[in-house]
């Protein structure tokens, strides 16, 4: 090995957090971020780059991954990036520190809603919630856009793209196949725009991986009880074939999802239904987190846990299957090509879901308006000049918001 390259590795090798840093990392963030996988990207992305632990290009890969396969956004991209920093050991943890917090917290209250009723919602609290989530996706979308869109053909592309996620939401609410259609075209066009001028990939190379991707099927199946049988396996197996098959947000899962388990498994009413996504509403955390409320209900402890590792495990293998083919096909310069297409597509993607989200900022009264505005630039302030931690914006929102949004 020659000694530039001795040094090289040797950098890499310093420069990779600990499983330890990166499950603290992510369960902090799993335990403080509310308001859906773009709100959930961007706190990921903010975190990792404030810490100069990834890439933008690694960041950007890794939602791309996700946003191409099924099953649920956020959680796929955590695996993804995981993968990329520590191979199939970080995608666990990474995996463990996102599902966890949510997992617990959605548990212990679908235990008390089932035996003691209805759970008040904190209205005012999460009124905060939006503008906030705003600041954080648009200073994402900001700084990687600094970074992954360089020229006028790749600003058009973002910009197209970002257009066509705000079209979608007026003209096919719902439309899964939208958001796969982007970054396919994108794609594309980045082939034909940079194959001949792309060379040597720009990226850093793979590091290697001493466990087989085979492994990782045991290692979460570990998870699954020997007494998953009967109705436990049964959850597992209901979810476990949902998440495999539906691509999109968990706003786009949620009328599938109710008409496979009210219509036609009756496991629950259309209210117990509705209840379960409040509950994951009021929590930090993936919304699919419902499928832990649905085991709840149907067999306690053990049911939860089988309706969350079926609704998160399959996608999450084969994230790390696709992830693991990303990094090995990154060095043809056809795939590089379509790289630089894909990934101005993200940002613009990501620049709509700022939009999108803003739509949900309370604005039934002047007041209201402006105590929105408020946390909104108040927001912008803290991540942008006082350098706050992102993880912690959405909940001093939601103090603001109980402050502000007075009845």
């Amino acid at each position: 090995m020659s000694s530039a390259a001795a040094v090289q590795t040797s950098a890499e090798h310093t420069s990779a957090p600990s499983l330890l840093r990166l499950f603290l990392i992510f369960l902090r963030i799993g335990c403080t971020t509310w308001g859906g996988f773009m709100t959930f990207i961007a706190v990921v992305s903010k975190s990792l780059s404030a810490r100069k632990l990834a890439h933008e290009e690694d960041i950007t890969d890794a939602i791309m991954v996700a946003q191409m396969l099924p099953g649920p956004v956020a959680v796929d991209m955590t695996v993804a990036i995981g993968y990329r920093l520590r191979g199939i050991a970080g995608a666990a943890v990474c995996w463990l520190g996102s599902v966890t917090p949510s997992f617990i917290v959605v548990t212990t209250l679908s235990v008390l809603y089932l035996h003691y009723g209805k759970i008040p919602a904190i209205d005012r609290v999460f009124k905060g919630f939006p503008s906030a989530m705003v600041a954080i996706v648009a200073v994402a979308a900001y700084e990687m856009g600094k970074k992954q869109v360089k020229n006028v053909e790749q600003g058009i592309i973002c910009a197209v793209a970002a257009l066509a996620i705000l079209l979608q939401g007026a003209l096919f609410p719902g439309a899964w196949w939208v958001t796969l259609g982007i970054v396919v075209i994108a794609g594309f066009a980045g082939f034909l725009l940079y194959r001949q001028s792309s060379g040597t990939p720009a990226s850093t190379p793979v590091q290697p991986r001493r466990a087989k991707l085979q492994s990782v099927v045991p290692f979460f199946a570990a998870a699954l009880p020997a007494a998953g049988t009967g109705l436990v396996m049964k959850i597992f197996l209901t979810f476990a074939g949902m998440s495999v098959v539906l691509f999109g947000s968990g706003y786009v899962f949620i009328p599938i999802i109710k008409s496979t388990l009210v219509h036609n498994l009756h496991w629950l009413t259309a209210d117990e239904f509705t209840a379960g996504l409040a509950l994951t509403q009021i929590t930090p955390g993936p919304i699919l987190m419902t499928a832990a409320f649905v085991g709840v209900k149907l067999a306690g402890l053990w049911g939860a846990l089988a309706g969350m590792l079926g609704m998160f495990v399959p996608p999450a293998i084969l994230t790390l299957i696709v992830a693991h083919a990303l990094q090995i096909i990154k060095r043809s310069s056809g795939v590089t090509a379509a790289l630089k297409g894909i990934r101005p597509a993200v940002v613009g993607m990501i620049f709509a879901a700022a939009v999108v989200v803003g739509e949900s900022m309370p604005h039934d009264s002047v007041w209201h308006i402006v105590a929105s505005a408020l946390i909104l630039v108040a927001a912008l302030v803290a991540i942008l000049r006082l350098r706050v931690e992102v993880a912690l914006i959405i909940p001093l929102a939601g103090v603001a918001g109980f402050f502000l949004f007075l009845k």
